[in-house]
């Protein structure tokens, strides 16, 4: 129970000095202009802090949420090491010359904690206006696809998704024809 409740120190943290060395060499030899990280694990947003701070107004930083860092509600964090994460985050937020979520219930509580941040949602998934024309399989013509792309945490409960099933499978099985549910 204590080491799933640590976000900080983790031993991904020892990742940041490789990564910011990388980085930093990337940055010079493609003339790169804008990094993005993404939480978690934290140690994404460390990097993203030094390489900030190293490169100034010269890249952009772009800090992605996931989830939430100091309030997420699955890894609280412990004391005194909580105590350090709130400040690392707030130097993150600060420092970043923008923030996305992929929620305007995550933007919401990011705004309470940081108001004058520039937030904005991206939402998982893609614009189908945008994708322009996607190749697809003859035989995947009449598939539908439900696709998750996340995490199953302990207290996820997909039986919602399985009453549904069940239900139109009852009501009209013709639906389900060709679909696919892929969990990643």
């Amino acid at each position: 129970i204590v080491l799933s409740s640590l976000r900080i120190p983790n031993f991904l943290d020892l990742w940041i000095f490789s990564a910011v060395r990388a980085g930093s060499r990337i940055i010079r030899s493609q003339r790169i202009d804008c990094i993005i990280t993404s939480y978690s694990p934290p140690a994404a947003h460390l990097a993203g802090l030094c390489l900030k701070m190293k490169f100034g107004r010269r890249v952009r930083w772009i800090a992605d949420f996931r989830d939430l860092w100091f309030e997420n509600h699955l890894a609280k964090g412990l004391f005194p090491f909580s105590f350090f994460e709130k400040i690392l985050e707030g130097m993150c937020v600060r420092r970043a010359d923008g923030l996305t979520t992929v929620s305007g219930v995550l933007k919401e509580k990011l705004l309470l904690r940081f108001p004058l941040s520039n937030i904005r949602v991206v939402e998982n998934g893609y614009d189908e206006a945008l994708s322009g024309e996607l190749p697809v399989d003859s035989w995947r013509r009449n598939t539908k696809r439900i696709v998750y792309a996340g995490t199953l945490y302990e207290r996820s409960d997909p039986g919602a998704l399985a009453d549904l099933l069940s239900d139109m499978q009852y009501n009209d099985p013709a639906v389900l024809s060709g679909l696919e549910i892929v969990f990643y």
